[in-house]
C-alpha cells in the first residue's frame, strides 16, 4: 500500500476506526486512538508492526480488508481524554474488534460521566475529521483495466 495515501492524515492526536465491507454493508473492525494519527495509520497499514496486526493475539486484524479509515481530532488540551473517549466509542461505533488494554477505573468513570459522554456521543455521531478510502484488489484491478483501455484508444 502506497505511503502517500495516508498523508492526507493529521499528526494530531485523536480516535479512529477502520472500517471493512463494501458501501452496501460496511462495519466497524477496529477502534483505536493515537497521539499522531497519521504516524498510526502508517504502523498499522505501511510498517505493518502494531499489535493488532502482527498476530501477536488470538484475534488480529487483515489490513488488505479494510476499506475505509476515519478520524475524528482531538486538542492538545482534549488529548489527556482520549483512553476515555475511545471506551465512549466502542459503545457507539461498535467495533468488531477492541484494544485490548484493560479500562482502569479511573478511566471509565469519566467516560461514564453524564457531561463527558454526552460530549463524545455527539463528537462520534457527528462527521469525522478525515475519511480515505482504500480501494479493494478487485477494485484497483477494474482501474488499471480502464487505464489499459484509455491507453489503447491514445495510441
Amino acid at each position: 500500500m502506497e505511503r502517500s495515501i495516508f498523508n492526507k492524515a493529521p499528526k494530531s492526536p485523536g480516535v479512529y476506526a477502520l472500517y471493512g465491507g463494501n458501501t452496501r454493508k460496511k462495519y466497524v473492525a477496529y477502534v483505536g486512538i493515537a497521539n499522531n494519527i497519521r504516524q498510526r495509520f502508517f504502523q498499522h497499514f505501511i510498517r505493518r508492526d502494531s499489535s493488532i496486526v502482527t498476530g501477536v493475539s488470538a484475534i488480529s486484524l487483515n489490513p488488505e480488508k479494510i476499506t475505509e479509515v476515519r478520524w475524528w481530532e482531538f486538542s492538545d488540551e482534549d488529548a489527556r481524554y482520549l483512553r476515555e473517549a475511545e471506551v465512549v466509542a466502542f459503545d457507539i461505533l461498535d467495533p468488531v474488534l477492541r484494544s485490548r488494554a484493560p479500562i482502569s477505573p479511573p478511566v471509565q468513570y469519566i467516560a461514564n460521566s453524564e457531561e463527558f459522554k454526552s460530549k463524545m456521543e455527539q463528537k462520534f455521531s457527528g462527521e469525522p475529521s478525515g475519511i480515505i478510502k482504500i480501494l479493494s484488489y478487485q477494485e484497483l484491478i477494474s482501474k488499471v483495466f480502464e487505464l489499459e483501455k484509455i491507453v489503447k484508444r491514445i495510441k
